[in-house]
């Protein structure tokens, strides 16, 4: 299990239905981007936000009540610069992240939940849940998570690595997929292996798991090690896989991703082994 997976939230999410509290600061987002200042700053006041579209209570967040906004127009708010998630998660610390991932997922849900799938009407928030109803008596929604294995596999001292088609040039990484319904995780972990790369595997190892706002999985992490077959990539998910020496590694993905966190641990793993 990865050390840094079990440190504490870096913030404590709140819900209030009729006590709106005050709020210390914002996060603002526009068109799902964070808005920040030309310093790269992303935690607003009070007196900043003019024309926000909606403002719900976010989180606990070192000693600070944070709301979200989500504005209409950036024009009221001076010095701004808008940054994808992506990149300011990127820039950002861990407890950072945490709180930029949580946020983002939620700015995502509400731009798509806005009228209800029954009847149409506009949905409004639920009173006590960090959910949104319809007079209509449709059941609640709720942030949807949609779980999502990702596994390294390994053969002694090489990975398996593979490259989509929309990971940037140069850049391999482990397989990962989403679970189907109905499915196990394990199922998922094996079928997913199996039809991206054409190998079987076994000894499946959980490792940890990782919440991923693009925007809303949920990252579940394993470590496998292989068992038969040839290397057969799928031509649509995958474009090119391989077995790597860990001497030897392409260009690896971010080490804020799980991905990384997988590689990295069994990187130290057999270094550990071998001392």
């Amino acid at each position: 299990m990865f050390a840094h997976l079990m440190d504490n939230l870096a913030y404590q999410p709140i819900w209030y239905s009729d006590n709106y509290i005050e709020a210390d600061r914002y996060l603002l987002f526009y068109q799902q981007q964070l808005v920040a200042t030309e310093s790269q700053q992303w935690l607003w006041s009070a007196k900043d936000l003019v024309d926000q579209q909606t403002v719900v209570p976010l989180a606990r967040y070192q000693n600070q009540i944070l709301f979200l906004a989500t504005l209409e127009s950036i024009e009221t708010v001076d010095s701004v610069q808008l940054i994808g998630l992506r990149r300011a998660m990127l820039a950002a610390t861990a407890n950072e992240r945490q709180l930029l991932g949580y946020a983002g997922h939620l700015v995502s849900w509400m731009e798509q939940h806005q009228y209800c799938g029954r009847c149409t009407r506009p949905l409004q928030w639920h009173p006590v849940e960090r959910a949104k109803q319809c007079e209509c008596g449709a059941p609640p929604l709720y942030p949807a998570i949609s779980p999502c294995i990702i596994v390294l596999i390994t053969r002694g001292d090489q990975v398996l690595l593979a490259r989509s088609p929309r990971f940037p040039e140069g850049v391999f990484s482990t397989i990962a997929g989403f679970i189907e319904p109905g499915e196990t995780i394990e199922h998922g972990v094996i079928r997913e292996v199996a039809e991206e790369v054409g190998i079987t595997i076994k000894n499946l190892q959980y490792k940890g798991s990782q919440p991923w706002p693009f925007p809303q999985s949920l990252m579940i992490g394993f470590h496998a090690e292989y068992d038969s077959g040839e290397i057969e990539v799928d031509g649509d998910e995958i474009e090119a896989a391989d077995w790597f020496s860990l001497s030897d590694l392409p260009i690896l993905p971010s080490p804020m991703s799980i991905a990384r966190w997988l590689i990295d641990d069994y990187i130290k793993e057999s270094y550990n082994q071998s001392s």
